[in-house]
């Protein structure tokens, strides 16, 4: 015999899905403020070059990875610290430089696979295909395409994205003038990219938000590059100025700088 369901059992009915729902609400709300705080310390690793804290914020996003409506964030962000701890192991250890490449390079492909219009896996995904021909430089003739293929697709769906900019202005900043790039081509980028920074609003409180105080400090090497020291200095300046603890700029580019100056300033004296 047939049961015949009532308003006051569909009711019912609805009620009991209710608790349900409202935990996997609650966990994908956790598991934002979880992406948030491991994001935030992955920035932090990065700007103290931190090894081990990039391990730590990796392991924080693959714990994420099965909450299925945060994946395509969850996948960049993986990639993202692969490719960092990849530039991190490379003067060091190229084997596992190039496993962190690999890695980073999957999961950027995942994340695309999942939104084929995320301008940010684009730009980042040919970085590490460009990133990869130090490695293979057999497959140049192959990466190189495939690296300028994506950044295409990444500007023609956000040309206004600082990262974006920044990412295709490092392309440019190392490509040999036979093949498209140069210094000043660079430079323009960067410049370009730290306006950006300046103005720009993500749509997702999720989206990516790194980038603004490493856009000054290749700046700053652009100009530096072209003998103009005191705008590379501003720019290290600047970019002091948005990440006080940027290792980099702090402990490196911006000691080198003055040490540079103060020996050019000596060769004049003795002349």
């Amino acid at each position: 015999m047939n049961r015949i369901l009532t308003p006051c059992s569909l009711l019912a009915c609805l009620f009991l899905f209710i608790p349900a729902l409202s935990v996997s609400a609650q966990s994908v709300q956790e598991a934002r403020t979880g992406l948030l705080q491991a994001r935030q310390q992955l920035n932090q690793a990065v700007a103290q070059w931190d090894i081990e804290q990039m391990h730590e914020a990796r392991g924080m996003f693959e714990r994420l990875l099965s909450i299925k409506p945060l994946q395509k964030w969850t996948h960049y962000y993986l990639g993202y610290a692969d490719y960092r701890m990849s530039l991190f192991y490379q003067p060091k250890d190229r084997q596992r430089a190039r496993q962190l490449l690999d890695r980073a390079i999957e999961h950027l492909k995942q994340a695309i696979r999942l939104d084929n219009r995320f301008a940010e896996a684009y730009a980042l995904l040919s970085s590490c295909l460009g990133q990869k021909i130090q490695y293979e430089p057999a497959s140049a003739m192959f990466l190189g395409p495939q690296s300028a293929k994506n950044m295409q697709a990444a500007l023609a769906l956000e040309p206004q994205n600082p990262r974006v900019v920044l990412l295709n202005a490092l392309r440019l900043f190392f490509t040999p003038p036979m093949f498209g790039g140069s210094t000043d081509k660079g430079l323009a980028g960067f410049r370009r990219a730290t306006e950006l920074f300046a103005r720009f609003n993500a749509a997702d409180s999720l989206a990516p938000d790194w980038g603004h105080e490493e856009a000054f400090a290749w700046l700053g090497l652009a100009y530096q590059q072209n003998s103009d020291s005191a705008r590379a200095r501003q720019a290290f300046d600047k970019a002091l100025a948005i990440t006080p603890d940027y290792r980099w700029v702090k402990e490196i580019l911006l000691p080198n700088l003055t040490k540079n100056l103060q020996q050019k300033h000596q060769t004049k004296k003795k002349n």
